[in-house]
Parts: C-alpha cells; sequence; structure tokens
C-alpha cells in the first residue's frame, strides 16, 4: 500500500509507542501518525476532526484528569460519533474478552505480541476491506 494515512495511535507504554510507531512508518510510509498516552487523548483528537484513516489503541491504560483513559472507554466515544475509520484494540487481553466488539464491521482485535514489522499485510487487508465497504455505502446512499 503505497497510499498515505492518517493513524491515531494511543499507548501508553512509552517503549512500545515508539516501536509502534516504527512499525506503523515502516507499514505505510510517508503517513501521519498522531500518538496519545491514553483514551482521553486519544478522544481528544477525534474531538479535533481529523479524519483518521486507521485507530489502534491498546486496551489497557490509566485513568487521566478522573476520566477513563482505557481503549474501551475510547471505542464507546469511537462508535457515539460514528466515525468512519477501521478501529484495531492491541492488547495482550485474550481475543475472546473483546467478543461483543468483534460483531461490529469496524472492529478489529490484533493481539500485542503480532504487532510487527510483518503486521504489514494484515493492516493492508483491514483498510482495502474497509475501503471497499464506504465504496457499497455510497454507491447504496446514491441509489436510494
Amino acid at each position: 500500500m503505497s497510499e498515505k494515512i492518517t493513524v491515531l495511535y494511543c499507548e501508553d507504554e512509552i517503549d512500545l509507542r515508539e516501536n509502534g510507531i516504527d512499525i506503523l512508518g515502516d507499514i505505510f510510509p510517508g503517513s501521519t501518525v498522531i500518538c496519545c498516552e491514553n483514551g482521553v487523548e486519544g478522544q481528544r483528537e477525534l474531538e479535533r476532526g481529523t479524519e483518521f484513516d486507521l485507530i489502534l489503541s491498546d486496551y489497557n491504560m490509566p485513568s487521566s484528569g478522573g476520566r477513563s483513559g482505557d481503549g474501551k472507554t475510547l471505542y464507546e466515544y469511537y462508535k457515539k460519533t460514528k466515525i468512519k475509520a477501521p478501529f484495531v484494540i492491541c492488547s495482550g487481553r485474550h481475543e475472546e474478552e473483546f467478543k461483543e466488539y468483534l460483531e461490529d464491521e469496524d472492529f478489529f482485535y490484533l493481539e500485542k505480541v503480532a504487532f510487527s514489522f510483518s503486521s504489514k499485510k494484515w493492516f493492508q487487508e483491514i483498510l482495502e476491506m474497509h475501503n471497499e465497504m464506504k465504496k457499497k455505502a455510497v454507491k447504496g446512499g446514491s441509489n436510494g
């Protein structure tokens, strides 16, 4: 994928965040990666109205300013606002814990240990699938 995209990346552990930035830069060269330390900062970025092509968030992150800063809270905000970008939870928790969310067409789970430079094809498939869904929605909306 040579297309440049804008990614919102939320990760509280600095070493993992820096490694994640490198991985995303390798997967999507020349793209913009906006980083946040928790879901509260991530929500602020979404509230600014930036159009993201991909949202990647850790699940377990600390609270900030008395507000829950975890990936679940960020995802719930994302769903309320009807933002249209794939939302990927990257977690060490088992996929089964996200069963209720996996039914959503925009929600994806990536095991944290699998997030690596070899994840390129996986991310490309998610974005291609999402772009196809957007095209179908536009075609369907213009006919009805």
